[in-house]
C-alpha cells in the first residue's frame, strides 16, 4: 500500500511540475473583444441606413481583419465573373446553333422536288 502511494505521489508531482513549466511567459496581446459593429455608436448608424444588417457588418469586419476571408471573398467575386463569361460563351454558341437549324429548316422547306 505504501509503494502505491509513493508511486501515485511521484507521478502526480511530476505531472504538476511539467504542467507548471509548460506555460508561455510571453506577454499575450489581447485584441479588442468588442467588434466595431457592436459598439454603441455603430448600432445607431446601423438603424439609420436602410437595409442595414448587423450580421453583414460583423462579417465585413472579419473580412477586413483576416486575410483568409479576404482571399475567399476575392475568389467568390472572380467566380461570379467567370460564370458570367462562361454563360455568355454558351448563349452565343446556342444562338448560332439555333440560327443554323432555322436556316436548315427553311432551306429544306424550299425543296420542290416531287421525289423527296
Amino acid at each position: 500500500m505504501k509503494i502505491y502511494m509513493m508511486r501515485f505521489l511521484t507521478v502526480f508531482s511530476a505531472i504538476f511540475i511539467i504542467s507548471c513549466n509548460n506555460g508561455n511567459n510571453e506577454n499575450i496581446i489581447v485584441e479588442d473583444q468588442n467588434p466595431v459593429a457592436l459598439q454603441e455608436k455603430s448600432s445607431l448608424a446601423r438603424f439609420s441606413k436602410p437595409g442595414g444588417n448587423l450580421v453583414d457588418a460583423l462579417y465585413q469586419e472579419l473580412v477586413e481583419k483576416k486575410p483568409e476571408l479576404n482571399s475567399l471573398e476575392t475568389e467568390l467575386n472572380n467566380f461570379a465573373t467567370d460564370t458570367n463569361n462562361t454563360q455568355n460563351i454558351f448563349y452565343n454558341y446556342n444562338e448560332k446553333s439555333q440560327h443554323f437549324y432555322e436556316d436548315a429548316t427553311f432551306l429544306a422547306n424550299q425543296i420542290k422536288d416531287s421525289v423527296t
